[in-house]
């Protein structure tokens, strides 16, 4: 079997700190985490220059916060 620990940002509120937080305390509480998926969405423009369109889902191998908490 799998284990699986979701997380959601509070109702409204929406901000790259506040996910950060989210995703530090899930971090913190279940420590033997293999894989992290993050799933959002995301209010801005699509950028053709980079290839980014509102239905794309990015896959990351790491997590680096540059946010100080």
């Amino acid at each position: 079997g799998h284990n699986i620990a979701i997380a959601i940002l509070p109702d409204r509120e929406y901000s790259t700190t506040l996910a950060a937080v989210v995703v530090r305390d899930l971090i913190y509480s279940f420590l033997n985490v293999c894989i992290r998926l993050i799933v959002g969405i995301r209010g801005g423009i699509p950028s053709l220059k980079y290839g980014i369109y509102l239905s794309d889902m990015i896959a990351i191998s790491s997590l680096k916060s540059t946010y100080k908490l």
